[in-house]
């Protein structure tokens, strides 16, 4: 697995890794992980094992969500409009 090899095999030994995912392919990265997130309209079986469930990936909830981790205000998120039928532009 490549996170495996690069967290093993570089100077980034001592950190914490966060993964999102939300098909079946992701769930030996969302194992290996410190932090498994997933989107709600997740696989049940990926969602299972999440650390924690986000919004669904048709309202930019990782960028939110990585967004409001580090502080991070974006205003073209705050214009973009997830109701059905909604476009980016509001």
């Amino acid at each position: 697995m490549a996170l495996l090899h690069l967290f093993q095999n570089t100077f980034m030994k001592n950190v914490e890794i966060t993964v999102f995912g939300d098909q079946r392919n992701d769930i030996h990265m969302l194992e290996f992980a410190d932090r498994a997130i997933v989107v709600e309209n997740a696989r049940p079986e990926v969602k299972a094992i999440a650390d924690l469930v986000i919004g669904p990936n048709t309202e930019e909830s990782v960028v939110r969500f990585i967004a409001q981790e580090i502080g991070l205000k974006i205003p073209a998120l705050d214009k973009v409009d997830t109701s059905e039928g909604g476009n980016a532009h509001g």
